[in-house]
């Protein structure tokens, strides 16, 4: 099996993330049964028939069903189930699923009660990744050439949430990374016009150069100030929009994959 993914002997079980999805493959302990994947895509059961229709092709016989936090596909007995072969079937199922992944979801996947620190890591992992992808607005000055540079802030932002082990909340990580993409867009473009005020050498203190933007924003409006990173904001929105099953796929991941560990005892 390819490097990083976990295997136990014990359970006869290989463990992982092929292609942004967590799965979970258990080979069979006789050659009468068929290779068993776990995977944790939301797939709507109205798309299962179009999955197996992906795949059939390659695998026939090959059956997939909702189950526990995801789907399970069953691929039946007498297929070589070791090496690239295996390796190559994992691939294939990712790059089905991925096209079937809907929005719709069971609510039991955000009913794991993670503690509150989960959510607060996440907060401060979608803020940092927000900060980092707003340095490019801020090194090319703001403004509007750099307004495609919105859609790397939100997405910079899931992948900080992501990193810090945020909580598995769909609602929770789509309104920070919405929140703090708008934070640092603002702070960006803020400290943009400062830099510009600033480096005039027109103002002898700080204190100076805040009150002269503040006299500039009086001046031409707030609208006009921020119109080039509420148009930042919508080219943020499109990179949000871009990569929202990678968010989905996150936020449902089965619980024996997720990234905390559990109490002993605390299985469902």
């Amino acid at each position: 099996m390819a490097a990083g993914y976990r295997c136990s002997p014990q359970e006869n079980t290989v463990s992982g993330v092929v292609q942004g999805i967590a799965f979970r493959l258990t080979l069979p302990e006789q050659e009468s049964e068929g290779v068993r994947l776990e995977m944790s895509a939301s797939i709507p059961e109205k798309q299962i028939p179009s999955l197996v229709k992906r795949l059939e092709g390659a695998y026939p016989g090959i059956t997939v069903e909702p189950y526990r936090f995801g789907i399970l596909l069953t691929l039946p007995a007498g297929r070589e189930q070791t090496g690239e072969p295996l390796t190559a079937f994992l691939d294939a199922c990712a790059q089905a699923a991925l096209k079937n992944v809907g929005v719709s979801h069971d609510e039991k996947f955000e009913k794991y009660g993670e503690p509150f620190y989960v959510y607060l890591r996440g907060a401060a992992g979608a803020l940092f990744g927000a900060l980092v992808g707003a340095i490019p607005w801020l090194l090319i000055g703001g403004g509007w050439i750099s307004v495609w540079l919105g859609a790397l802030v939100s997405a910079a932002s899931f992948f900080g949430y992501r990193l810090f082990k945020g909580a598995h909340h769909t609602g929770f990580a789509t309104g920070c990374i919405l929140a703090f993409s708008l934070f640092a867009l603002f702070g960006a473009e803020f400290l943009s016009y400062f830099s510009s005020f600033w480096n005039s050498g027109d103002y002898a203190t700080i204190g100076a150069a805040f009150a002269a933007i503040g006299r500039y924003i009086t001046a031409v409006g707030l609208p006009e100030f921020l119109g080039s990173m509420a148009v930042g904001m919508v080219f943020g929105l499109l990179g949000l929009f871009s990569i929202r099953k990678y968010i989905s796929i996150y936020t449902h991941e089965p619980r024996f994959l997720r990234r905390r560990k559990e109490k002993k005892g605390d299985k469902k």
